[in-house]
């Protein structure tokens, strides 16, 4: 058994005159609840990490005083 063998068009039929595409359906946002909004992916973020302007240790321990020589 063969597969019939029939010519590929070269371009899609022309719609016929006045037709317009239907625009696409606009769905509402889901509801969600105060603990179910997106929270932004921190690795997707332009700005440094908020960490980084800190220094790593606000002030020196007091033992290390003791120590410097």
């Amino acid at each position: 058994m063969s597969v019939p063998n029939e010519p590929i068009p070269d371009s899609p039929p022309m719609p016929e005159p006045g037709w317009t595409p239907k625009p696409p359906i606009e769905e509402p946002e889901p509801d969600r609840l105060p603990d179910e909004i997106p929270v932004p992916n921190p690795d997707e973020n332009e700005e440094p990490p908020k960490h980084a302007a800190a220094s790593a240790v606000p002030h020196p321990p007091s033992w290390w005083s003791n120590l410097l020589p």
